[in-house]
């Protein structure tokens, strides 16, 4: 019964009873994301002999003892009784960008190299894209030209089925280019691929969200000339300074650029997908991507 709840290294990915090459740094990273009140400092053991496993269970142990929270977007929601919230539309949107008709692949192509040769099955049904489990990754990109900076991307996703992500949205920021992950590395994490060349695993990004199969999560991504930022259910997970970092993505996502949806050996289902260019607060007028 234990046996499940071991939970791999997710920066070095070494399996069970393989050690990590950096357990010290990576099980650090992802215990605070997972409980950032815990004394890291004296409760990870310097060891670099340790059992990744045995962090990653202790960490596993936490988040079933101590659940985790976020920091709310107070400027986005208005209360409205006990536990309910309505989200308010940010007064910044500007014009929708037109990227899914919600009934076809219009302005979309399926990627079918590298990891998506052996991709599985893509269609739209009942206003939903359906990326069913590939061997191991299936993926859309988009052909239509989007802004590289100053927008606004909302989508409503879930796992159907599998235990990895069902989502890696790969999107432009200027002139580079990053990947959102939900549900990576054994099916919970949840971070940015690549900043300064470190995975969603092992930057100041990773979080870790329980995401049960079938239930359908709110997503919002924001990326404008400063900021990155990302609200799940309504609440904001990831900020991350535009100006102080490096973006990359990892070589398997290449197909998928510049603009895609990918899951990983894990049938994901997207619907409510939308694009909006983001208003100058000064002026009220459109923002301007360079290039």
């Amino acid at each position: 019964m234990l046996s499940k709840f071991i939970f791999r290294c997710p920066a070095c990915l070494k399996k069970e009873g393989v050690s990590c090459l950096r357990p010290t740094v990576h099980s650090e990273r992802f215990l605070r994301a997972a409980a950032p009140w815990l004394p890291l400092r004296v409760f990870v053991l310097r060891s670099t002999r340790i059992c990744c496993r045995l962090v990653g269970f202790a960490a596993v142990g936490i988040l079933v003892a101590t659940p985790v929270s976020f920091a709310e977007d107070k400027d986005n929601q208005t209360e409205v009784g006990r536990n309910r919230r309505v989200t308010k539309r940010p007064l910044d949107l500007g014009k929708e960008i037109a990227i899914f008709d919600g009934k076809t692949l219009k302005g979309w192509r399926i990627a079918n190299t590298f990891d998506f040769e052996q991709h599985g099955k893509v269609e739209v049904r009942d206003g939903s894209i359906h990326l069913e489990s590939g061997r191991p990754a299936t993926g859309i990109a988009i052909t239509t030209e989007i802004p590289k900076s100053n927008y606004e991307i909302f989508f409503r996703g879930r796992r159907v089925a599998g235990n990895d992500f069902f989502c890696g949205l790969t999107f432009p920021v200027k002139e580079q280019h990053c990947t959102l992950v939900l549900g990576g590395w054994g099916g919970k994490l949840v971070g940015l691929s690549n900043i300064d060349s470190f995975s969603a695993a092992e930057n100041d990004t990773t979080r870790v969200f329980d995401f049960e199969n079938g239930k359908w999560q709110d997503v919002r991504l924001r990326v404008t000339d400063d900021f990155i930022r990302i609200w799940l259910n309504d609440r904001k997970i990831i900020e991350v300074d535009v100006q102080q970092h490096n973006f990359s993505i990892y070589w398997a996502q290449e197909p998928i650029r510049p603009f895609g949806l990918a899951t990983w050996n894990t049938y994901g289902e997207l619907k409510d997908l939308k694009m909006y260019q983001l208003k100058s607060e000064a002026s009220g007028n459109l923002l301007r991507t360079r290039g």
